[in-house]
């Protein structure tokens, strides 16, 4: 009986810690859900699209926290408002399409927030507007990307369509902090 329990014990463990990854155990419902490669593909962009919000939101959390300059802290609460818009537009999109989410940022974001966390007052800023500028650059080319594929369905590019523009606006002003503090 011990032996049963030790064995079901572990093998919940085991399983807790491969599904703990929240972007992860939405992507392999997804494969699960989907048959056709373009509903997959679709499922993968806001899936992805919902990870990184949160990711975002984390990221400017953190910075409205720690940063030491006034303009980091000001694109910092920017960031989180207009991601936390974008997010409850996708959720709504995943709704609608039967995708499954993400519930928070991926074990790998969670682990950039916690490092970024521990950098010092001196570093953080920088450090942070990094990433942030990294995070945006990624995103807008994967919405560019989706957007020149005839497949993508109606929603998915009504909202990647939308969020574009936004995603340009924050890059450029994150750069501009960027350099303003390098300078």
């Amino acid at each position: 009986m011990i032996a049963i329990a030790c064995s079901l014990s572990i093998q919940s463990c085991e399983e807790k810690a491969k599904s703990h990854d929240s972007e992860k155990v939405a992507e392999d419902l997804n494969e699960k859900k989907f048959d056709t490669r373009e509903s997959e593909k679709n499922a993968e962009l806001v899936e992805h699209s919902v990870a990184c919000s949160y990711a975002v939101i984390g990221l400017s959390r953190l910075a409205e926290e720690k940063a030491s300059h006034k303009d980091v802290k000001e694109i910092a609460r920017e960031l989180e408002r207009e991601h936390h818009k974008s997010l409850e537009e996708l959720k709504a999109v995943a709704e609608k399409e039967g995708i499954s989410i993400a519930s928070g940022p991926s074990d790998k974001a969670e682990d950039k927030i916690k490092d970024l966390s521990e950098k010092d007052a001196k570093h953080f800023d920088k450090a942070w507007l990094s990433k942030a500028i990294e995070k945006h650059k990624k995103a807008i080319s994967e919405l560019e990307d989706a957007l020149k594929d005839d497949k993508i369905h109606p929603l998915e590019k009504e909202w990647a369509s939308k969020t574009l523009p936004g995603l340009r606006a924050h890059l450029d002003k994150l750069t501009a902090i960027d350099d303003a503090i390098k300078s």
